[in-house]
């Protein structure tokens, strides 16, 4: 019983003594300062970090705004406007010097033709620029049909000052006679290299390589390269220097001196060493916007072999021509010539001369075109030509020399051009055509032709060949863009 009443006087101790404690706790607690709003301080690196921190997110300070530049003068504004006018009009004023100092001009002309026979251009048998139906002998199969497509009659040219006293003109062109239906192997060649001088208004004087001056007139035609060459029409590309003289624009007198031909060949022949050039005149009367009509002539002395000892020939011949527009949309063309060894002088004609004999011709053609419904036309040409001493024209051809004179004739494939000149004894022939103009620069051609031709043999070949008269049926079809 004293055991429990000494354990309960200790609880009460113990919990006095506790409640003693918290009550002196609570008393001092009151008694000390309130604890301070502002925060602890910070050790150095985390105050430096901090102040990193919001240095780089506050915004920088803007900059002062320049001050605004004084209003220019109003005699400022209007010398600065009048600057970059005269610039603008200087530059624009070079700028149409340049476009008119240049023009560039042309045609490209695809073209598909059929003939019904054989056909040859210019003595080749082929079809690139027809002009006469095709001599037996020389042409692959001449009573066949044949077709082709072709581009080279496709050509250019530039004027350079053409409005100016001095100016220049070059134009080039992609045929080869040679080559039947060429592609990629069609070149250049150089048709017109001229430079022209006007030293006072109604003269003109000019030099290089140009039309012959007394052959003017080309037909109406699809042909622009075969143009009835050697079948009434002539006239070729010559070296020459030449003086027009306009008066009051109702009269036009010209003359030429040029060289007799092309010589091709490594070795100065027969043009050159005769030392003669060509002389040309041609009078024409200008009839304003009803055409104009005129006269001219050509001539040269010739000589057919070099040497002291050569024959010398008179080369030449005489031409009218002209072009008549009744009404605007009616136009006629014509010429006609007569002349003697007018080939010889690459005048595209029929006479070629030799050593023995001189070859006389006359030719010419009425080419006419009418214009209808402002974008269609049909147009149509009849040529001839002649040699009038027919029985001197040579064969165009020849044979390698025969090994056995008893051996039979040489096959046809072994024949080759002679350089003898045509071998015709005549050439006619007839175009008729229809142009539509569906857009401007661009042309649909469709023409019909016909070609009749006598060819003179080699005595071997007389008995071997049909007829030495051929004839030739065929159509062209072409688009024509003109730039």
């Amino acid at each position: 019983m004293a055991r429990g009443r000494s354990r309960s006087r200790a609880l009460v101790s113990i919990g006095s003594a506790c409640l003693a404690c918290s009550l002196f706790s609570t008393t001092v607690w009151a008694q000390l300062p309130a604890p301070s709003e502002e925060p602890v301080p910070a050790e150095p690196e985390a105050e430096a970090e901090a102040t990193a921190a919001v240095e780089l997110k506050a915004e920088p300070e803007p900059e002062p705004e320049p001050e605004p530049e004084p209003a220019p003068e109003p005699e400022a504004n209007a010398a600065a406007e009048a600057a970059a006018e005269a610039e603008k009009t200087r530059v624009q004023s070079i700028l149409q010097a340049v476009a008119s100092a240049f023009r560039f001009y042309g045609i490209i002309k695809p073209t598909v033709t059929f003939a019904a026979q054989g056909v040859e251009s210019f003595s080749q048998p082929n079809s690139s620029a027809i002009t006469a139906a095709a001599n037996p002998v020389l042409a692959n199969l001449p009573d066949d049909p044949r077709l082709t497509f072709q581009v080279a009659q496709t050509r250019f040219g530039l004027w350079v000052n053409e409005k100016g006293k001095v100016r220049g003109h070059l134009e080039f062109d992609f045929i080869d006679f040679t080559k039947a239906s060429p592609t990629v192997q069609a070149l250049l060649r150089l048709r017109i290299a001229t430079v022209d001088y006007s030293p006072v208004e109604g003269l003109m004087i000019a030099a290089g390589q140009d039309w012959d001056l007394d052959a003017p007139m080309n037909p109406f035609g699809l042909n622009l390269v075969g143009g009835h060459f050697q079948s009434g029409n002539r006239g070729f590309m010559r070296q020459q220097v030449r003086l027009h003289y306009t008066l009051r624009s109702k009269v036009e007198f010209a003359l030429a001196v040029g060289f007799q031909g092309a010589n091709a060949t490594a070795k100065d022949a027969t043009f050159e060493i005769g030392l003669v050039p060509t002389f040309a005149l041609r009078f024409t009367g200008l009839l304003g916007k009803f055409g104009r009509i005129g006269v001219s002539g050509i001539g040269t002395r010739l000589r057919f072999v070099p040497g002291s000892d050569g024959r010398d020939a008179f080369a030449g011949g005489g031409t009218l021509f002209g072009e008549i527009i009744p009404i605007e949309s009616l136009k006629i063309r014509f010429e006609a010539y007569v002349g003697r060894n007018l080939a010889n002088l690459g005048t595209l004609a029929l006479g070629q001369g030799n050593a023995t004999d001189d070859i006389d011709e006359f030719g010419a053609f009425l080419s006419v075109r009418q214009a209808f419904a402002k974008r269609h036309a049909i147009y149509a040409t009849y040529s001839h030509a002649r040699a009038l001493n027919k029985e001197d024209v040579a064969p165009s051809y020849t044979y390698p020399a025969a090994m056995d004179p008893a051996a039979p004739p040489p096959s046809f494939a072994t024949a080759t051009l002679a350089g003898t000149g045509t071998g015709f004894q005549w050439n006619q022939a007839a175009r008729l055509g229809y142009q539509f103009d569906p857009i401007p620069m661009l042309a649909l051609h469709l023409e019909g032709f016909w070609y009749n031709t006598r060819h003179v043999l080699r005595p071997e070949d007389e008995d071997r060949v049909d007829s030495p008269k051929r004839n030739a049926f065929g159509a062209e079809v072409a688009l024509l863009f003109t730039f």
